[in-house]
């Protein structure tokens, strides 16, 4: 009997601190914009992603769709989603743009900007806002980090949409997530699951360190 005991408990995966803390930071991070985004829904019958949004359409007269990706660091396919369901809603409008004909500008009708001025900051903001007190090269150093754990779980191909949003190019059931098989559960600080070395993560959205959002109380 002892010896059955034993060699289950080796056996056993073996976590150090360090899993713990990453998976106390993700649980932690997650509650806060799920918190955030039931509250927006039940009041205001917004996403998180579409408070996101109309905040940094706030700041602006008006923006292109690739302007507010930009803003909102994200791809243009996934926000124009958001919009769109902004735009069905009455709270942004499109115009054609005046600096270029070819292309249309969204901004806050009057019925988004009353809206706006009700609902809580967008989670998101907290987020960037304490990426934004971060030093630039822990900064660096934790999308270097994140980029590889993403690799190692086998999610790298994953579309990254807006937080709570479907992906435009995937409905929740088309990718087959990761199996035992695909990553070595027996030690899960080494991944079966090859990863190329990570390079310095290059984001063509991302927004200089003076355009993110102030310290967030």
């Amino acid at each position: 009997m002892q010896s059955d005991i034993a060699s289950d408990e080796a056996q056993q995966p073996s976590y150090d601190d360090a899993s713990r803390q990453v998976l106390d930071s993700i649980r932690r991070l997650v509650q806060r914009l799920r918190q955030s985004a039931n509250v927006s829904e039940k009041r205001f019958g917004l996403s998180a992603a579409q408070v996101f949004v109309l905040h940094k359409l706030r700041d602006a007269e008006s923006l292109s769709v690739g302007e507010l990706a930009a803003r909102t660091l994200t791809s243009q396919s996934s926000v124009s989603e958001v919009v769109q369901k902004l735009v069905q809603a009455g709270h942004v409008a499109r115009t054609r743009s005046t600096r270029d004909a070819r292309s249309v500008e969204l901004s806050l009708t009057d019925a988004g900007r009353s809206l706006i001025g009700k609902t809580p900051v967008a989670p998101q903001d907290f987020i960037l806002g304490g990426l934004k007190r971060m030093p630039p090269r822990e900064r660096r150093q934790l999308a270097r980090l994140l980029s590889r754990l993403v690799k190692e779980t086998g999610m790298v191909n994953s579309a990254a949409p807006m937080f709570f949003e479907d992906s435009p190019e995937e409905s929740p059931d088309a990718q087959a997530l990761p199996t035992p098989s695909d990553v070595d559960l027996a030690d899960p600080l080494t991944a079966s699951i090859e990863a190329p070395s990570i390079e310095e993560p290059t984001n063509n959205h991302s927004a200089p360190d003076d355009n993110l959002p102030d310290a967030m109380e």
